[in-house]
């Protein structure tokens, strides 16, 4: 990606511009940048077909399926959204100015703008057991669980959106302690877990010897292959703390997959 690209050219764009700073920094890694020299048609080898393309530096001149031609700014209001999106088909495009394009995939920034949306929405209410508590929805969308690499290429980047509310209704809060085993090594998985608060070891059985993998701290997820496979635990979760652990039910998962 090109480093002149940076969080306050997405804060700029539409609909970028209502995802949080957070969230502008995990897009700019799926961001990809295009210079077309003046004179130059940028869509004549590649297409905008499965994507937003946002002008983000100098002039293009779009010709439309009409016969129109418009000259396009980077810095005006019109330059905020997709080219193409709410314009009749375009039928060519020339860079009267060294240009720059922004492309982002649609998929992706449709998957993220409607997760963003569900996470300001009041009626989303986890079940709660002692320890949980309402805000542990809020917090387990803004977190590694719902990162855009998951959304792009993990367990949730094919869930139906009409189906994201009725997931995140079926997600638990649950209160663990100190030594309590969550995932065991070898054992069928069932759920998919996020550490709202507290610490835990992975650790793996080597040579009648457990050794010790990783540590999590809270905002860690764990057990994401018990929604995408019937692979057996390939490690031990154990608590090292106190905490509550939020956790979402692979039969609950493999339902909401399916398009409503």
């Amino acid at each position: 990606m090109n480093d002149t690209l940076d969080i306050r050219v997405l804060a700029a764009l539409e609909p970028i511009s209502s995802f949080s700073p957070a969230r502008l920094r995990e897009l700019l890694d799926y961001c990809h940048i295009e210079n077309v020299a003046p004179g130059q048609d940028p869509f004549k080898d590649r297409t905008m077909e499965g994507q937003s393309v946002y002008l983000v530096r100098g002039e293009l001149e779009l010709t439309y399926a009409d016969g129109n031609k418009v000259t396009m700014r980077a810095d005006s209001e019109w330059a905020r959204h997709p080219i193409g999106k709410r314009q009749p088909d375009i039928v060519t495009a020339n860079a009267l100015s060294p240009v720059q394009l922004l492309r982002v995939d649609d998929d992706l920034l449709d998957r993220m703008v409607t997760w963003d949306q569900f996470a300001s929405h009041d009626d989303i209410k986890p079940k709660i057991d002692k320890g949980g508590s309402e805000a542990a929805v809020r917090r387990l969308l803004n977190s590694g669980m719902f990162s855009a690499e998951n959304l792009n290429h993990g367990p949730f980047a094919h869930l139906p959106p009409a189906n994201i509310g009725k997931l995140l209704n079926r997600v638990e809060a649950i209160a663990v302690w100190e030594k309590d085993v969550i995932v065991r090594e070898g054992e069928e998985g069932d759920y998919y877990f996020l550490i709202e608060s507290g610490r835990a070891q992975v650790t793996r059985r080597v040579g009648g010897a457990d050794l010790l993998l990783a540590e999590l701290k809270a905002g860690d997820v764990f057990g994401e292959e018990a929604l995408v496979s019937d692979a057996k635990r390939n490690a031990t979760v154990t608590m090292k703390s106190n905490g509550v652990l939020l956790r979402m039910k692979k039969q609950d998962f493999l339902e909401l997959m399916k398009e409503p």
